[in-house]
């Protein structure tokens, strides 16, 4: 028997936006550290999940499983099927939530490879999350980077306003569906 689904439209414009906010930060880290979206692999209200592979110079790095949250669960299948995937490839599985609004990210090993690469335990600044970035690359982080992203925070930027525009009217639309 089906299940009845909710209605995906407005998750999937809702995830699209959180797509977009990602990749256009991921941008302002420099071309130093490349990365491409897997896909979105399952949608759930108000929870939005992405995959990413973090690579360099043509080859994958990591697997890392973008959550729209600082709190996740790291016992689902579907994270356990990231982890096994990433060891058949021989790569570092993390699962990394992020709260866009104040740039603050919680990172967690997936899978053993993973773990044979520190990690801070809690929250962590955007700061922290690039130096992570460019350490997988074994770069050191561009002059001026982490000053530049520190003095100008994420609310501030001009895709990030854009950005909270656009959900707000997503939310409003949404709102107005279930009326």
């Amino acid at each position: 028997m089906l299940h009845a689904r909710p209605q995906l439209t407005s998750y999937i414009d809702e995830t699209s936006l959180a797509e977009k906010a990602y990749t256009l930060r991921h941008r302002e880290y420099g071309w130093d550290v490349p990365a491409t979206d897997i896909d979105i692999i399952e949608f759930a209200p108000d929870y939005l999940e992405r995959r990413w592979i973090e690579y360099d110079n043509h080859e994958p790095l990591a697997l890392i499983d973008m959550k729209s949250s600082v709190t996740f669960s790291t016992t689902l299948s579907c994270i356990k099927a990231q982890a096994r995937l990433a060891d058949r490839a021989g790569l570092p599985f993390f699962i990394a939530g992020h709260c866009s609004a104040v740039a603050e990210f919680r990172m967690v090993h997936g899978n053993d490879e993973a773990r044979k690469i520190p990690l801070p335990r809690g929250p962590v600044s955007e700061l922290v999350w690039v130096r992570f970035l460019y350490y997988l690359r074994k770069r050191p982080v561009p002059d001026g980077l982490l000053d530049e992203l520190a003095n100008n925070p994420v609310v501030s930027r001009p895709w990030y306003k854009e950005l909270l525009r656009d959900y707000t009217l997503l939310k409003q639309k949404r709102n107005g569906e279930k009326k």
